[in-house]
């Protein structure tokens, strides 16, 4: 693993410097100054690992795989601990790139399903951004944001220089079809591995500051038996959720490869999609992972490391949303961040600040429905609408502050009259009943005109956090009037 330098973060309240605080700008300034070059940056995606499979989270999961290189990451860079993503795929990677929520980019549901063929509408990424403030910019592994019907030149419209990736998840890691720069080849190497390769080629080949996207399918099904050197004790596997966990420890050995050959100016951020499958989920039980907006589903793994982070650990609310503003605030651009998207580089210097007074996480498709909505660090709303989980629910509000496994359900009795109207816990009911609801009339996620995919039924329906002009009277009066953002 490359000796990166740490650095310990300024403290004390930042200043505003035009639309970057002073903080940052120091912190920016810092990292060009001990490198001598603009820092290089490499975002790891890693599919369907949740926190139980992290041992540096100590969640306390009896049958956690080895993640060493992880855990390392986690030992010297900044450890975040309430980070949201949305509970399946495709929405949370278009929310990482766009830095929007999914209703806002329109990825609400996986790009390929039995019923759905969607691709990601083209909108700036954080890659734009990047290539704009003269980056180098690449993209490998899984794609999953465009349909069937798409051309994979798709990774292409979204600022990337370089792509080479597969349109969604494999049906062999050990054989399978790559798209670089939409052109089709066959792989018959480790998925894992080819993606490491090819990731340690473009920063080996790469010629001034480069922006990577390295994408791992791990550990997404298809589960299989990883290559036996990648494992720390090779031994028969015998169901899927202990290939799931030996495709984690697999990918773990190929990261620190890959963290091996990286240049010293380089910042590094490892980020989950979402929870771990129901099926391979052996900790949080009740069906309560990837698919659901509880934390098992949603709240997931994330550390970054670095010159400059501050070596430590952070509860506060951020999620995917906020990477688009941070690479913005990185590379230095002055163009407009997208309206929910908050950028992290405050937390990673050392300060301890709130970014987001509400936040929201979702999917939504056919008979399913899938949010959370957040009101400060502790109160959690979550409309979860799904046959096959035992725990959906219309409305269920918690304290995870208090009751990190929602277990609690408050909304009972703080219906229409109930609970006095200066009440935190009123207030929150209101405000996250609100933003969960109210757009659910927007979007016809149960395709009730037949044509296979899901509709909006108004445009505006994309542009508020909630219902658009003319439904507006049914907002309660109690939700604070600058929830707006």
């Amino acid at each position: 693993m490359s000796e990166l330098v740490v650095a310990p973060g300024s403290t004390g309240r930042a200043m505003k410097w035009g639309a970057v605080g002073l903080f940052t700008l120091v912190l920016l300034v810092w990292l060009v100054s001990c490198t001598g070059t603009r820092v290089n940056i490499l975002i790891v995606l890693i599919d369907d690992i949740g926190r139980e499979n992290i041992s540096s989270y100590g969640l306390g999961a009896p049958d956690a795989p080895p993640t060493p290189t992880i855990s390392a990451l986690a030992a010297r860079g900044m450890r975040f601990d309430y980070f949201q993503a949305n509970p399946i795929c495709s929405p949370s990677r278009a929310t990482l790139l766009t830095g929007k929520i999914p209703r806002h980019h329109g990825m609400t549901a996986n790009a390929m399903t039995k019923r759905f063929d969607r691709t990601l509408a083209d909108q700036p990424s954080f890659a734009d951004v990047a290539r704009d403030n003269g980056y180098y910019t690449f993209v490998l592994g899984k794609w999953h944001l465009a349909g069937d019907s798409a051309p994979m030149t798709h990774p292409l419209n979204y600022g990337f220089d370089y792509a080479d990736v597969s349109r969604a998840n494999l049906k062999s890691y050990y054989q399978w079809t790559s798209y670089r720069n939409g052109t089709a080849h066959e792989v018959d190497t480790y998925a894992t591995t080819y993606v490491t390769d090819q990731a340690i080629d473009r920063v080996q080949s790469a010629r001034g500051p480069w922006l990577g996207f390295v994408a791992y399918h791990a550990a997404h099904e298809s589960f299989h038996d990883p290559p036996s050197e990648l494992l720390s004790r090779p031994r028969p596997l015998l169901n899927n959720a202990e290939r799931h966990r030996a495709m984690i420890e697999a990918m773990d050995t190929e990261l620190e490869r890959l963290l091996a050959a990286l240049p010293a100016n380089t910042l590094v951020f490892l980020l989950s999609d979402n929870g771990t499958p129901k099926a391979e989920d052996t900790f949080w039980g009740d069906g309560r992972t990837k698919g659901t907006p509880y934390q098992g589903g949603v709240t997931v793994p994330a550390i970054v490391f670095g010159p400059g982070v501050t070596v430590g650990s952070s509860d506060r609310l951020v999620g995917l949303i906020d990477i688009y503003a941070t690479i913005a605030e990185l590379v230095g651009s002055t163009q407009p961040i997208p309206a929910n998207s908050r950028s992290l580089m405050s937390i990673l210097g050392g300060e301890d600040q709130p970014l987001h007074r509400w936040m929201m996480v979702e999917r939504h498709g056919y008979t399913k429905v899938s949010r959370a909505a957040w009101w400060g660090r502790c109160y959690k709303g979550i409309t979860f609408i799904d046959p096959k989980f035992p725990v959906a629910t219309d409305f269920a509000l918690f304290d995870v502050c208090k009751d990190p496994d929602e277990r609690n359900d408050l909304a009972p009795g703080l219906g229409a009259d109930g609970g006095s109207s200066a009440s935190p816990t009123r207030t929150a009911f209101l405000t996250t009943r609100h933003l969960l609801t109210q757009t659910l009339e927007c979007v016809d996620f149960l395709d009730n005109d037949g044509d296979g995919s899901t509709d909006m039924r108004d445009a505006e329906c994309q542009l508020e956090p909630w219902a658009p002009e003319g439904r507006q009277a049914s907002r309660p009066a109690d939700i604070p009037a600058d929830i707006v953002e």
